[in-house]
């Protein structure tokens, strides 16, 4: 039997304490849509035009094949071994920026299997 963790309650943040990476131009153009829509639910405004523009786009210009190409680029090739030996050949502050960078997107990497899961149940 499976037992889901109880989820946190969300919590309130100022919009000037959401910190964001520097996004290419190229990026920001595609993430358009996605940002209207979010913009329509926390304005509380009608969604159904923003949505309808996320829906129309190519599957090559959605958000979920960024993704999977960052993926697929990530770990085309992937092996531990090489990473250790990089590990072993990088300098003290090298090593700490590529900690902090893998526990950054160790939890991100969480958030999108936890998506995936709730929203497709884990089909393969």
């Amino acid at each position: 039997m499976k037992h889901k963790k109880k989820e946190a309650a969300p919590q309130h943040i100022k919009i000037a304490d959401i910190k964001t990476e520097p996004v290419p131009p190229e990026v920001e153009a595609i993430a358009q849509p996605y940002v209207q829509v979010f913009a329509a639910v926390i304005s509380g405004k009608n969604q159904a035009e923003a949505l309808e523009a996320v829906k129309a786009l190519p599957y090559e210009k959605r958000y979920i094949t960024r993704v999977l190409n960052a993926l697929t680029l990530a770990f085309c090739d992937f092996d531990d071994a090489s990473l250790k030996l990089d590990f072993a050949c990088l300098t003290h502050e090298q090593l700490q920026f590529a900690a902090g960078e893998i526990a950054k997107r160790a939890g991100q990497f969480n958030v999108l299997i936890k998506a995936f899961s709730d929203s497709v149940g884990g089909a393969e």
